[in-house]
């Protein structure tokens, strides 16, 4: 079970990269893709779905592509997560969609529960400034990609 996918790990590489570019500084679809080494077709749903949650906003017309439609250290992980993926629960017993037969047997609910609430928490006070800031720069690889024509991988995620 992955409490984050890969989605998830993908906006918030892509939200990092626009944070480090600067306010109101607008990136075309490709450029972001390119910048964070994620795959263009992918980005561009992930784009969509964090522009309607008001994370971004899209730009058209030839200089068109996305910014940050709120400063990043108002950008929480929690609002990037569920814009991408859906509510985060570590059981299915969280996501309210069935009832558990064990409900009030269960030895493990009341841990179970904890850890929800530590994980909201965790994705709640994490934003995407602290992320960005926390995350190093993959400097050689920028220079590599530099020296090749283009600016990739602008933070080191492996």
């Amino acid at each position: 079970m992955h409490v984050l996918r890969q989605v998830s790990d993908y906006a918030f590489r892509c939200l990092v990269c626009l944070s480090r570019r600067g306010e109101g500084h607008v990136e075309s679809t490709a450029r972001l893709a390119s910048m964070a080494a994620l795959p263009e077709a992918f980005l561009r749903k992930i784009l969509q779905k964090l522009a309607r949650a008001g994370i971004v906003r899209s730009v058209s017309g030839v200089k068109g592509g996305f910014h940050l439609s709120l400063a990043p250290e108002k950008i929480t992980a929690l609002m990037v997560v569920e814009a991408v993926q859906g509510p985060v629960a570590i059981s299915r017993c969280f996501l309210g969609k069935d009832r558990c037969l064990n409900q009030t047997t269960c030895d493990l609910r009341s841990k179970l529960t904890r850890m929800q609430k530590d994980l909201e928490e965790l994705l709640q006070t994490t934003t995407i400034r602290d992320l960005a800031e926390r995350a190093p720069h993959d400097r050689s690889a920028r220079a590599r990609s530099s020296a090749a024509g283009g600016e990739r991988n602008c933070l080191l995620t492996a």
